[in-house]
């Protein structure tokens, strides 16, 4: 499986690791990949796969609401938890930006693999939420495939075009 690298805040990171993280499906997989994340300036640099981030981003969705008399210490929380939110979503609409996402290649080599989703013959998408947002209505089956960089030499320049490989291949 495909991981994918995003930088979120450290005390998104504080707060994930004492809240109920653990106990929301799929959190204990994000509980050790923050755990294992790099210290990167006032941000974290967490790997995880796609779906261990969509899990957090549910997480994070159901720790951010607040009521009329919480205390300024949890709407400062919900306040983190919120950006935390934004910045991996931000990451993901970045990341659909990609060349290997939109089928075009690029000068040099690239060894990145990434995740990619489709539904029907449509374009790749980092995510399944994506992928379905974008279906061209052809099928209600989700494709999973990693995009494997390929390299090729035309007139002495090197250039990387990805091509969709089931996973595991």
């Amino acid at each position: 499986m495909t991981d994918i690298s995003i930088r979120i805040s450290a005390t998104a990171c504080a707060l994930a690791r004492e809240g109920s993280l653990v106990h929301h499906p799929g959190g204990d997989l994000m509980h050790v990949a923050i755990g294992q994340s790099v210290k990167a300036g006032s941000r974290r640099r967490v790997r995880a796969s796609v779906e261990v981030w969509l899990a957090f981003l549910d997480w994070l969705r159901s720790q951010t609401e607040t009521i009329p008399g919480d205390t300024y210490e949890e709407q400062r929380r919900a306040g983190a938890l919120i950006r935390a939110r934004r910045a991996i979503a931000k990451e993901f609409d970045r990341l659909a930006k990609h060349p290997a996402y939109r089928g075009i290649g690029i000068a040099g080599t690239s060894s990145l693999v990434l995740p990619a989703y489709r539904m029907g013959e449509g374009r790749w998408w980092p995510t399944p939420d994506m992928a379905a947002a974008a279906a061209d209505g052809t099928t209600l089956v989700m494709k999973r495939a990693e995009l494997v960089p390929v390299w090729r030499t035309v007139v002495g320049r090197e250039f990387t075009e990805w091509t969709a490989n089931p996973p595991g291949c």
